[in-house]
Order: C-alpha cells, then sequence, then structure tokens
C-alpha cells in the first residue's frame, strides 16, 4: 500500500507523488510545500525588503495586528541599484531627461533611468545670475532627510529614481526572484497592501507638525500639514508632544520604505522628489498638469490594475479614475491626469513563497 503526505490532499494513483495539495500548501514538483507568509521585519529581511504590516480599522481607527500575514515590498524601485532588474528584453531602458532624452515608442514597456547627469525631477530654480534660488529634489549620497534617532540616515536619493511604466513595471515586478523567492512570487503592490501603508503613514506615522497653519488665497489660516500623527520630535518640541517611532515610512531611514516626496515644498520625513515635465522629460509618458502633457513622477508609485498612490509632505493618496493628486504646497493640492503610458516609481511586493 502506498501512502500519500499528509502535506498531500491527493496523489497520483500508486505513487507518493501529489496532485493537490492541502490548504497551506502549494503543488511543486509534485511535492506539496508549506507556503511561508510574511508576518514581521525579520521575514523580509531575507529579501531586502520592507515589511507592511496588516491592519484593521481605517482613519484614526487605523490598528496594526501582530503575528498576521502582511507583505514585503522592496526597499528600491524598478532598474535601481539594488532594486529588482530591469534587464529584461521585453524592456527598454531610456535616458529619462536632458539634451540626450530618449522617447519610448507606443506600445512598448519602457524604464527611463536618471542615472548619470540626468534627472527624474524638475530642475531647480535659478536666478539671473544662474544661483539657484530653490530646489525640488534631496540629492545622492545620505539626503539630508530628517529621520528618528533610532534609525540610519536615508541613502537613496529623490533626484534620479528609475521609472517606469506600467507594462515595464508590471512585467518586472512578475519576473523578478531573490534568494528563496522564484519568479511569479512578486507583483506590483495590490489594494490591501497600499491601504495599510496609507492608513499607517497617514494616521500613525509622525507627522512634521499636525499643529502647523499656513495662510490660504484668502488669508485664513489652514492646517499645513494633512498627517494626523503625533508631531515628529525636534529641538524645539515639547517632548511630551512628539514621537520618532516610525512603522514603515516617516523618518524611518534608511529602515523604511523611503518613498520620496511628491511635493514642491517640505520633505514630511522623505526624500524630495518633485515631478519633471516637458518633451525631454520622459518623452512618452503622459503626465497632464494644465498645458503640460507629460513628464517623469517618481512620488507617484504603480499598483497593480494601472492605479497608483502617491507621497506629499506625509500623507499618502491614491488615485481616483485616472487622475492623481501628487504635488502638496502650503495650502492647494495640484493632481495629473495619466495613464499606463505615465513614468511612475515601481516597487514589488511578495505576500508569499515557499522554500
Amino acid at each position: 500500500t502506498v501512502t500519500c503526505p499528509s502535506t498531500c490532499k491527493t496523489c497520483t494513483t500508486g505513487t507518493t507523488e501529489c496532485a493537490s495539495c492541502n490548504d497551506g500548501y502549494k503543488l511543486v514538483d509534485k511535492t506539496c510545500k508549506e507556503i511561508k507568509r510574511p508576518k514581521n521585519q525579520s521575514d523580509c529581511d531575507q529579501f531586502g525588503a520592507i515589511f507592511i504590516p496588516a491592519i484593521s480599522g481605517s482613519g484614526s481607527e487605523t490598528k496594526i495586528l501582530d503575528n498576521t500575514a502582511g507583505a514585503c515590498m522592496t526597499k528600491r524601485n524598478v532598474g535601481d541599484s539594488n532594486g529588482p532588474t530591469a534587464a529584461y528584453s521585453a524592456i527598454k531602458t531610456l535616458i529619462a531627461s536632458g539634451n540626450n532624452f530618449q522617447a519610448c515608442p507606443a506600445n512598448t514597456a519602457c524604464c527611463f533611468s536618471g542615472a548619470g547627469s540626468t534627472k527624474t525631477t524638475k530642475d531647480a530654480d535659478k536666478d539671473d545670475k544662474g544661483n539657484v534660488t530653490k530646489t525640488y529634489c534631496t540629492g545622492s549620497g545620505t539626503p539630508d532627510v530628517s529621520h528618528g534617532s533610532a534609525y540610519s540616515a536615508f541613502d537613496y536619493e529623490g533626484c534620479k529614481r528609475t521609472v517606469c511604466n506600467y507594462a515595464a513595471a508590471e512585467y518586472a515586478c512578475a519576473h523578478y526572484k531573490t534568494e528563496k523567492s522564484k519568479e511569479g512570487d512578486w507583483s506590483l503592490p495590490d489594494a490591501t497592501t497600499v491601504n495599510a501603508v496609507k492608513n499607517i503613514v497617514n494616521f500613525l506615522e509622525p507627522c512634521p507638525n499636525p499643529d502647523a497653519t499656513a495662510l490660504d488665497g484668502d488669508g485664513e489660516r489652514v492646517n499645513k500639514y494633512s498627517c494626523s500623527g503625533l508631531k515628529f520630535s525636534n529641538k524645539n518640541a515639547n517632548k511630551d508632544n512628539y514621537t520618532n517611532i516610525s512603522y514603515v515610512q516617516s523618518y524611518k531611514g534608511s529602515n523604511g520604505l523611503q518613498l520620496c516626496n511628491a511635493s514642491s515644498g517640505g520633505n514630511g520625513g522623505a526624500p524630495r522628489c518633485y515631478a519633471r515635465f516637458g518633451i525631454r522629460s520622459c518623452n512618452g509618458a503622459k503626465f497632464a498638469r494644465g498645458d503640460k502633457t507629460m513628464g517623469c513622477a517618481p512620488g507617484v508609485v504603480w499598483m497593480q490594475d494601472g492605479n497608483c498612490f502617491s507621497l506629499s509632505r506625509g500623507y499618502i493618496r491614491t488615485n481616483s479614475t485616472g487622475y492623481i493628486l501628487d504635488n502638496e504646497k502650503n495650502t492647494v493640492v495640484d493632481g495629473a491626469s495619466y495613464d499606463k503610458t505615465s513614468a511612475f516609481s515601481a516597487r514589488c511586493i511578495l505576500k508569499s513563497w515557499v522554500e
């Protein structure tokens, strides 16, 4: 008598080769292997990724669930050093901006590189003498961005992040593999994972100063920041009114997601990376704001099904019918329309694997 292994639901007649598996197992080469799911940061460390915990509730009722399966998210964008590779024959990697810019052909999976001297962010403003008067991105090395004392400094700049259109982002994540994970284990972020990031960042993470105000166009004082967490610690803060604890992003430095900030002003616990517009800016990638029709937007991140989310000054926003709010000023939030040709950051997530 041949005994079917306990992990198998059924076996091929007369053999111990599994034909189907019990719950919690996956069929791999006629063997049922246990499905592993990340439940803490140490589970994601082996993949060089950041743990996104599962949550219950939303808004001010958000709570992080302990010992519950969540997701691992890559620390870097597709195409960047130490991120998922974009080096596939199915993906064209192009120069994003500058005099040597390249255009993405129609119906082609493209990534736009910010490596070398080119950028995927807006150029600095200069006066008539060529002096920089305002910058729109946070530079190389260890970017000067506020972070909690328990964490290492940011090490992922905002100025030159690789951005990809949807086809390239989806392909790169579907084919990504590292350590014990295999092709097909990773994907673009799903709605559940992004919902967790959104509620954690917006309602649990530290905020630059949730009580800060600014003058609106009518001279009225309004809240300067959208985030709702406790105040982030600084040398002038009352110690009873702040925290430097962080969960996945704000003020966590290189220990966090290091999403970049699409806002034109204010860091909000992340490197800045204001969108770049114009014909020499990710040519062939739609990002329409006013009379501008194309550009690179590293502060926006692709999700599954052509959706996306953005970070602007400590607040996560998700898209609505082909439109994303990405640039928060003092009192106004600017948005842009997009489609699957748009050039956004691409991060990959892992929700399960087998060893």
